[in-house]
């Protein structure tokens, strides 16, 4: 073997470890292995360097995947099946292999250590072992031919080419190292029983001075208050550990109460629209005819029939809709109000207020997301007993760049101003805004600073926000955010609730006010 020879040895061993594709090398052949050089370090003679080809797909497509991964691929699924409408094989293996979060957030818990998990890239070993798997069903003759209607299927066509991890598996490799703790505090009893046939057996191999030894009654006396130390130590881990099993087991009762409380809520918040309900909701959101046609009006504020088809599963809401079912919790925040003289009103500001407040869009990039309260400063003349102070809670709708609908609430009485994502955004600019425009409109109508400005409380997104699971129901989210809200109703629907909240909507819009 020459030096040359050895040269491009170490190269290409090189190319191949930094890359984490040994294996590719051990499955080529010699003849294949002089390719692969040229491709690398091209022809002698200077020749110019040739593209370098993709590996081929390894004859082992089969790939063990965890729970995580697993979840993933059923809401990749649902999101496909959403309109109830059967997909191919093929179209589901290439939805999912196309979906970059799903690689770039995949986890390896081959680790029996539970608390270690390791994240990989998108050439990490398990991602590129499951795009190969995935490419394997798409080359399938019976790909585009298979159907399947629901993730159970979809599941049992997978799992001919995709190992799912089973749940006993990981939750025994998660409960290995306190397992392991749990013994180690078992063997203390044992230790404690033991101590002092160690301490002897220590004391029998010193070579010490006499003069120095300690008398053997006195070691008699630490080894017995070592083993009673052990003791006392083991019996206080056991007292604490029972201690803990009833507690933990009162908690899973009550979260168990709570969860039964929650889902009566739910029912009775959101009840199931009786049969006449039902027909004039899906009249509107499913009827045939002129799409500039309006089906509801009041004031200025309208909405045509083609934006009450947005109310379809898998659509985005649009401006129209979301400022229209505002309008419609204004109108039965106004009769409850009527019915309880001690209630406060709300006010439901439109999207354009934040837009104008912020110059959102403007045409000059000096002014553009700048904020500016004349723009605004007449908005308030509106609002209900034209004092936004005396009111109970201001809803503030946003359209975040034409892509994402959130909302801010300010809670005028409780001096607090929260931000409710669906997605888990924190929108501290909107809830800087809007404390300033409260400081402004204070000191424009009251002549006054706005007083105890310090104790105000801005509150980002919140971990137990309803969150959704896919990329259109943001604004069915923002419109039960001020549904619920404004009722002082607790924020217990989620993902599982939004085609019965879109009925919802529908039906509130066609009646002229929100339904209860």
């Amino acid at each position: 073997i020459t030096e040359f020879d050895k040269a491009q040895s170490v190269m290409l061993s090189n190319y191949l470890r930094s890359r984490k594709r040994k294996a590719l090398l051990e499955d080529h052949s010699p003849k294949k292995k002089s390719k692969m050089w040229k491709g690398l370090f091209g022809e002698a003679d200077g020749a110019a360097v040739p593209a370098r080809e993709e590996p081929p797909l390894l004859e082992e497509a089969t790939v063990e995947v965890d729970n995580y991964v697993r979840e993933f691929m059923r809401i990749e699924t649902e999101g496909l099946l959403i309109n109830r409408r059967p997909c191919t094989l093929y179209a589901l293996a290439t939805a999912i292999g196309n979906c970059d979060k799903l690689f770039m957030g995949m986890r390896d818990l081959e680790d029996t250590n539970a608390d270690q998990i390791i994240t990989f890239h998108t050439n990490s070993n398990s991602a590129m072992k499951l795009k190969r798997a995935l490419k394997k069903i798409r080359v399938d003759v019976d790909a585009q031919s298979t159907t399947v209607s629901s993730w159970k299927e979809a599941e049992q066509l997978l799992s001919k080419t995709i190992r799912f991890k089973k749940e006993e598996k990981e939750k025994a490799e998660r409960s290995s190292f306190e397992a392991f703790r749990l013994r180690l505090v078992e063997l203390g009893h044992d230790i404690a029983t033991k101590a002092r046939e160690f301490f002897k057996f220590t004391e029998s191999h010193r070579h010490l001075d006499n003069a120095a030894a300690k008398p053997q009654s006195q070691l008699d006396k630490e080894d017995e208050a070592m083993a009673a130390e052990l003791q006392q130590a083991y019996d206080e881990h056991e007292a604490r550990r029972q201690g803990s099993a009833v507690i933990d087991t009162a908690r899973r009762l009550a979260e168990k109460e709570k969860e039964e409380e929650a889902q009566k809520a739910v029912s009775s918040i959101l009840r199931e629209l009786s049969p006449e309900e039902q027909e004039v909701a899906r009249e509107a959101i499913y009827g045939i005819g002129p799409p500039d046609e309006k089906l509801a009006q009041v004031g200025t504020d309208s909405v045509q029939r083609d934006s009450l088809h947005r109310l379809q599963p898998g659509e985005w809401l649009n401006d129209e809709v979301i400022h229209y079912f505002l309008v419609m919790l204004s109108v039965r925040d106004e009769e409850l109000c009527n019915q309880d003289p001690n209630r406060k009103r709300c006010h439901f500001f439109k999207s354009f207020f934040i837009t104008k407040l912020l110059n959102e869009g403007n045409a000059n990039p000096d002014l553009d997301g700048k904020y500016e309260y004349r723009n605004v400063k007449r908005w308030s003349k509106k609002v209900p007993g034209k004092d936004i102070f005396g009111l109970d809670k201001v809803f503030f709708p946003i359209n975040q760049g034409n892509a994402h609908w959130v909302c801010a609430v300010a809670f005028i009485q409780e001096k607090r101003i929260q931000m409710y994502d669906s997605m888990g955004g924190p929108g501290e600019l909107y809830l800087e805004a809007v404390f300033q425009y409260l400081q402004d409109e204070h000191k424009d109508k009251k002549k006054t600073a706005l007083p105890d400005a310090d104790q105000w409380e801005l509150v980002p997104t919140t971990a137990d926000t309803p969150r959704q699971r896919n990329g259109y129901d943001c604004g069915v989210f923002t419109c039960m955010f001020a549904d619920f809200l404004s009722r002082d109703c607790p924020l217990i629907f989620s993902q599982d609730h939004v085609n019965r909240c879109r009925e919802r909507i529908g039906l509130s819009i066609m009646n002229g006010r929100a339904i209860l």
